[in-house]
């Protein structure tokens, strides 16, 4: 290969460990469209869901890790789940529901206490670009690119893939201590509405261009 596009620096670092050349890495992130961003963000206590996960029913998503929490936690809060789950699956609160649209999606989000994202797998999620976009705040694994998501963003909080009391731990303190969830509300909007998608279509611009002319 002539270059490596990442979507990340963590990424980078993750290739890098494992292979040893010296091929061009370039990092551009995923943009989101711009519905996301005019979103007016909902305060806490306007916000009708506790918990949502959009993604698809795997193991490598940590499906099973979320239902064990909610099982388990000491909250009176439920999980609705956006995903391709078997139909007739019953789970102690959890609420399950089809795919749905992008506008669906916006204003499921928006109105969410915190996105769930259980994940062993990941590049650079959008569902937590798009939870930033919304104020909400997150708890993800920290796999992938995350924690670049996390650290730009401060809009959510980490743990280790499998650690069922980490995950516990965070939806427990993102959804109790209202001052840091109001926090990390305002952090993650603020950082997302800054990344301009015609600058991250203009770094791709600039690349290519500077391919073309090495030829």
């Amino acid at each position: 290969a002539d270059f490596l596009c990442f979507l990340s620096s963590s990424l980078v670092k993750q290739y890098e460990e494992i292979c040893d050349d010296d091929v061009e890495k370039v990092v551009v992130p995923n943009m989101i469209d711009d519905r996301w961003k005019n979103v007016e963000p909902l305060l806490y206590g306007d916000r009708s869901r506790d918990i949502v996960y959009l993604g698809r029913w795997s193991a490598k998503k940590g499906v099973d890790d979320l239902i064990r929490v909610m099982e388990a936690i000491d909250l009176d809060i439920t999980c609705e789940l956006y995903t391709d789950a078997p139909a007739d699956i019953e789970k102690t609160r959890c609420r399950f529901h089809n795919w749905v649209s992008e506008e669906d999606a916006i204003e499921i989000i928006r109105s969410a206490k915190l996105v769930v994202l259980p994940s062993y797998v990941e590049a650079y999620p959008n569902v937590l670009l798009e939870a930033c976009a919304c104020g909400t705040p997150f708890v993800a694994t920290e796999v992938g690119g995350i924690p670049d998501i996390v650290n730009k963003s401060g809009a959510g909080l980490m743990y280790s893939p499998g650690d069922l009391e980490g995950l516990s731990g965070a939806i427990n303190e993102l959804l109790t201590n209202e001052d840091h969830w109001q926090q990390s509300s305002t952090s993650g909007r603020e950082w997302l509405t800054g990344i301009s998608n015609e600058d991250i279509k203009s770094t791709w611009r600039d690349f290519f261009r500077r391919q073309v002319e090495k030829t």
